[in-house]
């Protein structure tokens, strides 16, 4: 619970605001936002008024409302910007991932088939990977960590949900001159790719250029890769099944393979078991960070 001018320790704010402490601490670097203090210990704290604050801006760029729109806004303007945008309640949305859940645990694929298309169609690209996609593989991989899932089912809704969205991004096509250009792949051993999809549909709305690899590349093969295809920024994926020790060995093994200046993004339920920064690595917990982390880079870049 928060209380008034109680400051709250850096970690404390991730976890209330649901922005790593990774975001938070580049969101200062290069925007000001949110500004600490810092306390006797030398550790960053915040009031709760910025606690407050970053929990709205965390919902509005939830409804696809980027960053630099809201920083542009005054208290006020945020406030009514949340409260015109607020849903009428978690009903709506719950009984929407409990009717994907019942089709999972149906088997039922033409059924999935329809309501894709009848959710892309009304939501749009981007709001329907935040508001379906993203909490829809949350909450399977949760039943599936739970043993509340059959291996046979989640397999099952990967399969078709791929298939459909590569579809659905087939025609979406990345700017040549798209900055940064940006490697889509996953280490070997991590065979899920419905991360990286939405990562690179995500990129191509962005007008940045996604380079897909497929999955499970070799180290070797990704360096080999970057040279040949003037990369920025490796993005890989990790799911909730891969063990934390490989994460962090097959990071920091290509970060060792690649050139100083090659950015590598990694994402995925799987990293947010991580409990240490990886030199040289940005990870990145929340698919909506993406976006942060898309701008910083630009601004860096000068594009």
């Amino acid at each position: 619970m928060l209380f008034d001018h109680i400051a709250l320790p850096i970690a404390s704010v991730a976890c209330e605001t649901g922005f790593s402490v990774e975001t938070l601490i580049a969101w200062e670097s290069r925007c000001g936002f949110p500004a600490s203090f810092v306390n006797a210990r030398g550790e960053r704290i915040y009031m709760p008024e910025q606690v407050r604050s970053l929990s709205r801006i965390k919902r509005l760029m939830g409804r696809g409302y980027p960053l630099e729109t809201l920083l542009a806004m005054d208290e006020t303007a945020q406030r009514a910007l949340d409260a015109a945008n607020a849903p009428a309640g978690r009903t709506a949305d719950t009984q929407r991932l409990d009717g994907w859940m019942q089709l999972v645990k149906a088997r039922d694929p033409r059924s999935m088939h329809r309501q894709f298309h009848r959710e892309l169609a009304k939501l749009g690209m981007l709001h329907f990977i935040q508001n379906t996609l993203v909490p829809l593989t949350r909450l399977v991989n949760e039943a599936w960590a739970r043993d509340q899932l059959d291996v046979l089912d989640e397999q099952l809704l990967w399969e078709n949900i791929e298939q459909y969205f590569r579809k659905a991004i087939a025609d979406l096509e990345p700017p040549d001159a798209g900055r940064p250009r940006c490697l889509l792949t996953t280490l070997p051993g991590e065979t899920h790719l419905l991360g990286l999809l939405m990562v690179e549909a995500l990129l191509m709305l962005e007008d940045a250029h996604p380079v897909p690899l497929g999955a499970e590349t070799p180290i070797a093969r990704i360096a080999g890769a970057v040279e040949a295809r003037r990369i920025d920024v490796v993005c890989l994926s990790f799911s909730i099944a891969c063990p934390p020790e490989r994460i962090v060995q097959g990071l920091g093994a290509l970060r060792r393979a690649l050139p100083g200046y090659v950015q590598i993004w990694a994402g995925g339920q799987g990293v947010q078991a991580l409990r240490a920064p990886i030199d040289g690595v940005h990870v990145i917990p929340e698919f909506e960070d993406l976006l942060v982390w898309l701008a910083g880079w630009r601004a860096e870049a000068g594009t």
